[in-house]
């Protein structure tokens, strides 16, 4: 199973320093599709963890992030790879579009 790291504005520094691409989810404690989406990335590990890094930004602890890439809705899931944007997910995802996509990285 992929690493799961968890990030706040004072350790962001661990996706810009990242390689591989990363995948930021945005979360919140009463967030059930949050919580929903995390299961899911999980239990479909396999297909992206090679390529690809999970880190969690909680709300609370990452608002500054959050103000950087402009969330305002929750879950969201942004790819990067070396600072730039490659996809953006806000709400929950179909999971077809989202595994494409993760198998494309």
């Amino acid at each position: 199973m992929a690493e799961i790291i968890e990030v706040t504005d004072a350790t962001f520094n661990l996706v810009d320093e990242n390689e591989q691409a990363g995948l930021l989810l945005f979360t919140a404690g009463g967030c059930n599709q949050c919580k929903a989406l995390l299961a899911l990335l999980k239990d479909k590990s396999a297909v992206w963890e090679d390529k690809a890094k999970l880190f969690v930004v909680d709300l609370m602890t990452g608002s500054e992030i959050a103000a950087r890439y402009g969330i305002m809705a929750l879950p969201s899931l942004i790819i990067i790879l070396k600072g730039e944007i490659l996809h953006e997910f806000r709400g929950m995802p179909g999971h077809a579009i989202l595994f494409n996509t993760l198998k494309d990285l």
